[in-house]
């Protein structure tokens, strides 16, 4: 398994984290209206903002995303689709350098990943992994469990607890005028805190965490950078997002591609 595959799958976690990867609280009439992106309001209070990013996101039903992780020397980059509601889905497609690309798909806990040519089983390219069950073991269930721990509101609880979130001003991402805000967490502070405990344990970064965000009028983020170390590894993350609210179609792999991970 390429070495740079479980920093990036620990990355994906954070992402899911920031934008609301939950099939929880859906609007009383099981839908949600695509946001019409309008320019941003008066502005409000750094913290106010950040909080409000965390509900806005939970009524969008699907997005789209770029993500690009630069550690330990190595970029990777990815485009994805996710569905939130009604069953959250994934599907993100990774390349690094000259490696081959890495096809992620997550469906209701479970992990397909196709490697770009590494078959464990020859004809089946790919790898089916169940996050309840890597969760508990060594190596993989470390990258992995966050993915089914992280809250929609996560990110947006630790960033809004922030003490120094400053707005930065008014700036354009991929067309759309968004409000830019940037701030640092003390994760070590925030688990010894009992009302952030859960979401810094779900975040799984240690130390300072330095973010950006980009936020539109209809206070969804268009675009967010974080440098985290986990594990003791630096890493900066960068995320675009778009198209919400429009209909993504995510499915498992044929049956017949699919082989077991291996045990640990």
């Amino acid at each position: 398994m390429k070495k740079w595959v479980a920093g990036t799958v620990a990355g994906t976690c954070l992402v899911l984290g920031l934008v609301g990867c939950s099939a929880e609280s859906t609007p009383e009439d099981g839908k949600a209206e695509a946001p019409s992106a309008a320019a941003p309001a008066a502005p409000a209070s750094a913290v106010e903002a950040v909080r409000k990013v965390a509900t806005s996101t939970n009524a969008v039903d699907s997005f789209a995303m770029d993500l690009t992780v630069v550690s330990a020397g190595t970029t990777v980059k990815g485009v994805g689709h996710v569905q939130v509601k009604p069953t959250a889905a994934v599907s993100l497609e990774m390349k690094a350098g000259a490696e081959g690309a890495i096809t992620m798909v997550l469906i209701d806990k479970i992990m397909y990943m196709n490697m770009g040519g590494e078959e464990i089983v020859p004809g089946k390219p790919w790898m089916k992994v169940d996050l309840a069950d890597a969760a508990a073991a060594a190596g993989a269930g470390d990258a992995l469990g966050p993915i089914q721990q992280t809250d929609p509101n996560t990110l947006a609880t630790l960033f809004a607890a922030s003490s120094d979130v400053v707005r930065v001003g008014e700036e354009t991402v991929e067309g759309t005028q968004t409000v830019h805000y940037k701030g640092t967490v003390d994760t070590a502070a925030l688990a010894a805190d009992p009302a952030t405990k859960e979401a810094a344990a779900n975040f799984g970064a240690d130390g300072v965490v330095s973010f950006e965000i980009w936020v539109d009028g209809d206070d969804l983020m268009r675009k967010a950078v974080a440098s985290i170390t986990a594990d003791g590894v630096p890493a900066e993350l960068t995320m675009l997002f778009r198209d919400f609210g429009k209909p993504v179609t995510i499915t498992p792999p044929p049956a017949g591609e699919i082989a077991a991970a291996p045990a640990s």
